[in-house]
């Protein structure tokens, strides 16, 4: 393994089997890549707080995960690096999508919040995978964070 330098490996479909449970073969190995100190890095288009119970089960929390298919890569707490959405092309997205496929659930996150516009199956199928709890829903959300208004109190 000595010329493995580092790991890096999607979660869902990939690390996770069919029933969101970590394949343990996977799991036996990890101690080997530490004792080689070959990072063993996470990257998914999850949240923070979606890839974070992954990574304390396999034993990983000190190796850097790269969130939200690398727009936020960070390392336990401290970020390391972030792309954040401009409000602006954010806001005309949303209405575009909102006049042209009502029916399309829209979930935003941001930093370690997900938002979204209306709870469906869609956003309850990926609260019960990622075990994220905390939804923020818009318009009040969202909108306060897009239009940054002064006549709205967001706090």
């Amino acid at each position: 393994m000595s010329h493995i330098r580092l790991i890096i490996s999607d979660i869902d479909g990939t690390i996770l089997n069919d029933h969101h449970q970590i394949d343990p073969e996977l799991a036996a190995l990890i101690p080997d890549l530490k004792r080689e100190t070959i990072p063993f890095v996470l990257a998914s288009a999850r949240s923070p707080k979606g890839m974070a119970p992954i990574a304390r089960e396999l034993g990983i929390e000190e190796c850097p995960m790269a969130c939200y298919n690398g727009a936020l890569i960070q390392k336990g707490e401290q970020v390391l690096f972030e792309h954040p959405l401009n409000k602006n092309e954010a806001r005309q997205f949303i209405n575009w999508v909102n006049q042209h496929f009502p029916q399309v659930s829209i979930n935003l996150y941001s930093g370690k919040d997900w938002m979204t516009d209306h709870l469906d199956q869609w956003s309850q199928e990926e609260a019960r995978i990622t075990g994220e709890k905390n939804l923020l829903f818009f318009p009040y959300w969202i909108l306060c964070w897009i239009r940054q208004s002064p006549s709205t109190n967001c706090s």
